[in-house]
Protein backbone atom coordinates (compact mmCIF):
# COMPACT_ATOMS: atom_id res chain seq x y z
CA UNK A 1 0.00 0.00 0.00
CA UNK A 2 1.43 3.52 -0.64
CA UNK A 3 0.25 7.22 0.27
CA UNK A 4 1.48 10.15 -0.13
CA UNK A 5 1.41 12.76 2.77
CA UNK A 6 2.78 16.59 2.50
CA UNK A 7 5.53 16.57 4.96
CA UNK A 8 5.87 19.77 7.44
CA UNK A 9 9.34 20.77 6.30
CA UNK A 10 7.81 21.31 3.11
CA UNK A 11 6.28 25.20 3.55
CA UNK A 12 10.43 26.30 5.52
CA UNK A 13 11.57 24.16 2.32
CA UNK A 14 10.08 26.08 -0.58
CA UNK A 15 10.50 29.29 1.50
CA UNK A 16 14.74 29.30 1.42
CA UNK A 17 14.34 27.55 -2.14
CA UNK A 18 14.45 30.71 -4.35
CA UNK A 19 17.98 31.88 -2.14
CA UNK A 20 21.28 30.74 -2.99
CA UNK A 21 22.03 28.70 0.64
CA UNK A 22 23.24 24.84 0.46
CA UNK A 23 19.58 22.93 2.38
CA UNK A 24 20.34 20.73 4.57
CA UNK A 25 17.72 17.55 5.31
CA UNK A 26 18.56 15.35 8.26
CA UNK A 27 16.66 12.33 9.92
CA UNK A 28 16.57 9.28 10.61
CA UNK A 29 16.87 6.55 7.80
CA UNK A 30 13.22 5.61 6.17
CA UNK A 31 11.41 8.29 7.59
CA UNK A 32 10.60 10.16 3.87
CA UNK A 33 13.56 11.90 2.95
CA UNK A 34 14.59 10.24 -0.33
CA UNK A 35 10.77 10.07 -0.83
CA UNK A 36 10.37 13.65 -0.53
CA UNK A 37 13.42 15.07 -2.56
CA UNK A 38 12.54 12.54 -5.21
CA UNK A 39 9.12 14.20 -5.57
CA UNK A 40 10.77 17.75 -5.62
CA UNK A 41 12.55 16.48 -8.32
CA UNK A 42 9.97 14.83 -10.38
CA UNK A 43 7.64 18.62 -10.29
CA UNK A 44 10.65 20.44 -11.19
CA UNK A 45 11.84 20.01 -14.83
CA UNK A 46 15.14 21.66 -13.73
CA UNK A 47 15.99 19.51 -10.74
CA UNK A 48 17.90 16.37 -11.03
CA UNK A 49 18.72 13.70 -8.28
CA UNK A 50 21.61 11.56 -7.45
CA UNK A 51 22.18 9.17 -5.58
CA UNK A 52 25.85 9.45 -3.35
CA UNK A 53 26.02 5.93 -2.08
CA UNK A 54 26.24 4.92 -5.76
CA UNK A 55 30.20 4.59 -6.62
CA UNK A 56 29.66 6.15 -9.67
CA UNK A 57 28.34 9.98 -8.03
CA UNK A 58 31.03 9.46 -5.41
CA UNK A 59 34.01 9.33 -8.50
CA UNK A 60 32.20 12.62 -10.53
CA UNK A 61 32.33 14.18 -7.16
CA UNK A 62 35.92 12.97 -5.68
CA UNK A 63 37.78 16.37 -7.42
CA UNK A 64 37.46 20.18 -6.52
CA UNK A 65 37.12 20.76 -9.93
CA UNK A 66 34.42 23.08 -11.03
CA UNK A 67 34.62 22.34 -14.91
CA UNK A 68 34.22 18.39 -14.35
CA UNK A 69 31.40 19.20 -11.66
CA UNK A 70 29.72 21.27 -13.91
CA UNK A 71 29.84 18.80 -16.71
CA UNK A 72 28.43 16.15 -14.47
CA UNK A 73 25.54 18.69 -13.36
CA UNK A 74 24.45 19.72 -17.05
CA UNK A 75 22.19 22.75 -17.38
CA UNK A 76 19.86 21.39 -14.09
CA UNK A 77 19.67 24.11 -11.53
CA UNK A 78 18.27 21.95 -8.30
CA UNK A 79 21.21 19.45 -7.66
CA UNK A 80 19.67 16.99 -5.31
CA UNK A 81 22.49 14.67 -3.44
CA UNK A 82 20.75 12.22 -1.59
CA UNK A 83 22.61 10.50 1.70
CA UNK A 84 25.61 12.96 1.23
CA UNK A 85 27.36 12.35 3.94
CA UNK A 86 28.84 8.93 1.06
CA UNK A 87 30.91 11.67 -0.31
CA UNK A 88 34.33 12.44 0.62
CA UNK A 89 34.72 15.64 2.14
CA UNK A 90 31.77 16.33 1.51
CA UNK A 91 31.48 19.70 3.49
CA UNK A 92 34.16 21.14 1.28
CA UNK A 93 32.63 19.99 -1.68
CA UNK A 94 29.60 21.91 -0.66
CA UNK A 95 31.34 25.35 -0.31
CA UNK A 96 33.01 24.78 -3.06
CA UNK A 97 30.19 24.37 -5.23
CA UNK A 98 28.41 26.97 -3.71
CA UNK A 99 31.29 29.54 -4.07
CA UNK A 100 32.81 28.34 -7.33
CA UNK A 101 29.31 26.99 -9.13
CA UNK A 102 26.71 29.86 -8.33
CA UNK A 103 24.40 28.64 -10.87
CA UNK A 104 23.21 25.65 -9.05
CA UNK A 105 21.12 25.28 -5.93
CA UNK A 106 22.41 22.00 -4.12
CA UNK A 107 19.94 19.93 -1.53
CA UNK A 108 21.26 17.32 0.30
CA UNK A 109 20.33 14.37 3.14
CA UNK A 110 21.87 13.19 5.50
CA UNK A 111 21.10 10.05 8.25
CA UNK A 112 24.11 10.15 9.46
CA UNK A 113 23.58 13.48 11.65
CA UNK A 114 26.86 13.09 13.68
CA UNK A 115 28.81 12.85 10.16
CA UNK A 116 26.61 15.64 8.51
CA UNK A 117 27.76 17.69 11.45
CA UNK A 118 30.76 17.17 11.44
CA UNK A 119 31.86 17.53 7.81
CA UNK A 120 29.23 19.50 6.70
CA UNK A 121 28.12 22.84 9.03
CA UNK A 122 31.92 24.13 9.78
CA UNK A 123 32.90 24.58 6.15
CA UNK A 124 28.99 25.75 5.19
CA UNK A 125 29.14 28.79 7.90
CA UNK A 126 27.03 31.06 6.90
CA UNK A 127 26.24 28.92 3.85
CA UNK A 128 23.28 26.71 5.03
CA UNK A 129 20.21 26.39 6.28
CA UNK A 130 19.09 22.87 8.52
CA UNK A 131 15.65 20.99 8.27
CA UNK A 132 15.05 18.26 10.28
CA UNK A 133 12.95 15.54 8.81
CA UNK A 134 10.91 13.03 11.52
CA UNK A 135 8.46 9.89 11.04
CA UNK A 136 5.17 11.53 10.23
CA UNK A 137 2.93 13.25 12.40
CA UNK A 138 -0.73 14.03 13.23
CA UNK A 139 -1.08 16.68 10.89
CA UNK A 140 0.64 15.07 8.49
CA UNK A 141 -1.80 12.31 8.22
CA UNK A 142 -4.53 14.81 8.38
CA UNK A 143 -3.56 16.85 5.38
CA UNK A 144 -3.26 13.55 3.76
CA UNK A 145 -6.39 12.58 4.13
CA UNK A 146 -6.66 11.00 7.17
CA UNK A 147 -10.11 12.08 9.08
CA UNK A 148 -9.53 12.32 12.79
CA UNK A 149 -11.96 9.75 13.30
CA UNK A 150 -9.44 7.05 11.00
CA UNK A 151 -6.54 8.33 13.11
CA UNK A 152 -8.44 8.20 16.37
CA UNK A 153 -9.29 4.69 14.87
CA UNK A 154 -5.76 3.81 14.05
CA UNK A 155 -4.31 5.09 17.83
CA UNK A 156 -3.46 1.98 19.28
CA UNK A 157 -1.29 0.67 16.03
CA UNK A 158 0.14 4.30 15.74
CA UNK A 159 1.37 4.09 19.35
CA UNK A 160 2.89 0.34 19.12
CA UNK A 161 4.15 0.56 15.63
CA UNK A 162 5.13 4.17 15.25
CA UNK A 163 4.80 6.51 12.12
CA UNK A 164 7.45 5.45 10.07
CA UNK A 165 6.06 5.91 6.68
CA UNK A 166 6.54 2.49 4.84
CA UNK A 167 5.17 0.81 8.74
CA UNK A 168 2.11 3.02 8.54
CA UNK A 169 1.17 2.09 5.15
CA UNK A 170 1.14 -1.26 5.85
CA UNK A 171 -1.17 -4.04 6.53
CA UNK A 172 -1.59 -5.11 10.06
CA UNK A 173 0.34 -8.48 9.67
CA UNK A 174 3.07 -7.13 7.97
CA UNK A 175 4.36 -3.80 10.68
CA UNK A 176 6.14 -6.04 13.13
CA UNK A 177 8.08 -7.33 10.42
CA UNK A 178 8.93 -4.48 9.14
CA UNK A 179 9.92 -2.12 12.00
CA UNK A 180 12.05 -4.72 12.24
CA UNK A 181 13.85 -4.94 9.59
CA UNK A 182 13.78 -1.19 9.52
CA UNK A 183 15.59 -1.07 13.15
CA UNK A 184 18.29 -3.75 11.86
CA UNK A 185 19.03 -3.11 8.49
CA UNK A 186 19.02 0.65 8.67
CA UNK A 187 19.05 2.21 12.26
CA UNK A 188 22.43 -0.12 13.31
CA UNK A 189 23.90 0.23 9.92
CA UNK A 190 25.22 4.11 10.72
CA UNK A 191 25.77 3.07 14.37
CA UNK A 192 28.22 0.21 13.77
CA UNK A 193 30.17 1.44 11.21
CA UNK A 194 30.43 4.75 13.00
CA UNK A 195 33.85 4.02 14.35
CA UNK A 196 33.81 0.98 13.20
CA UNK A 197 31.92 -0.05 17.08
CA UNK A 198 32.01 -3.76 17.48
CA UNK A 199 29.91 -3.60 20.59
CA UNK A 200 26.39 -4.08 18.82
CA UNK A 201 24.96 -6.41 21.65
CA UNK A 202 26.15 -3.42 24.20
CA UNK A 203 24.33 -1.10 21.97
CA UNK A 204 20.87 -2.82 22.10
CA UNK A 205 21.07 -3.86 25.58
CA UNK A 206 21.71 -0.31 26.14
CA UNK A 207 18.50 0.47 23.76
CA UNK A 208 16.51 -2.11 25.59
CA UNK A 209 17.08 -0.48 28.91
CA UNK A 210 16.23 3.12 27.80
CA UNK A 211 12.91 1.57 26.33
CA UNK A 212 11.99 0.05 29.31
CA UNK A 213 12.86 3.32 31.39
CA UNK A 214 10.42 5.26 29.49
CA UNK A 215 9.12 7.94 31.35
CA UNK A 216 11.49 7.80 34.06
CA UNK A 217 14.63 9.05 35.27
CA UNK A 218 17.82 7.31 34.07
CA UNK A 219 21.04 6.93 35.22
CA UNK A 220 24.50 6.66 33.43
CA UNK A 221 26.01 5.49 36.55
CA UNK A 222 23.48 2.49 36.85
CA UNK A 223 23.85 1.73 33.19
CA UNK A 224 27.47 1.72 33.56
CA UNK A 225 27.17 -0.91 36.44
CA UNK A 226 24.40 -3.06 34.77
CA UNK A 227 26.47 -4.01 31.96
CA UNK A 228 30.17 -3.13 33.06
CA UNK A 229 31.33 -1.04 31.04
CA UNK A 230 32.41 2.90 31.96
CA UNK A 231 30.43 6.07 32.16
CA UNK A 232 32.14 7.46 29.63
CA UNK A 233 31.38 4.46 27.37
CA UNK A 234 27.61 5.13 28.18
CA UNK A 235 28.07 8.43 27.81
CA UNK A 236 29.34 8.30 24.01
CA UNK A 237 26.72 5.66 23.40
CA UNK A 238 24.31 7.91 24.35
CA UNK A 239 25.10 10.77 22.31
CA UNK A 240 25.93 8.76 19.36
CA UNK A 241 22.35 7.01 19.07
CA UNK A 242 20.92 10.51 19.90
CA UNK A 243 22.98 11.95 17.29
CA UNK A 244 21.41 9.31 14.71
CA UNK A 245 17.64 10.40 15.90
CA UNK A 246 17.63 6.48 17.72
CA UNK A 247 16.95 8.18 21.23
CA UNK A 248 15.98 12.23 22.48
CA UNK A 249 16.21 12.96 26.18
CA UNK A 250 14.03 14.89 28.21
CA UNK A 251 14.69 17.84 30.58
CA UNK A 252 13.16 16.54 33.99
CA UNK A 253 9.81 18.78 34.53
CA UNK A 254 9.64 21.17 37.46
CA UNK A 255 7.63 24.57 38.22
CA UNK A 256 10.67 25.54 39.38
CA UNK A 257 12.83 26.67 36.66
CA UNK A 258 15.87 26.51 38.43
CA UNK A 259 15.51 22.78 39.60
CA UNK A 260 14.37 22.15 35.95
Amino acid sequence: MSHSYPRYINTIFQKWLPRHEVILIYGARQVGKTTFIKNFVKSHDNAIYYNCENQFVQEALSEFNSQRIAAFFGDYKYICLDEGQSVGNIGKKLKFIHDELPQYKVIVTGSSSFELTNEILEPLTGRNISLKMHPLGIQELSNGGYSLLDIEENLHQILIYGLYPEVFNETAEFKSQKLIQISSDYMFKDVLIFEEMKRSAVIRKILKYLAYSLGSEISTNKIANEFAIGRKLVDKYLDLLEKMFIVFPLSSFSRNRSNE
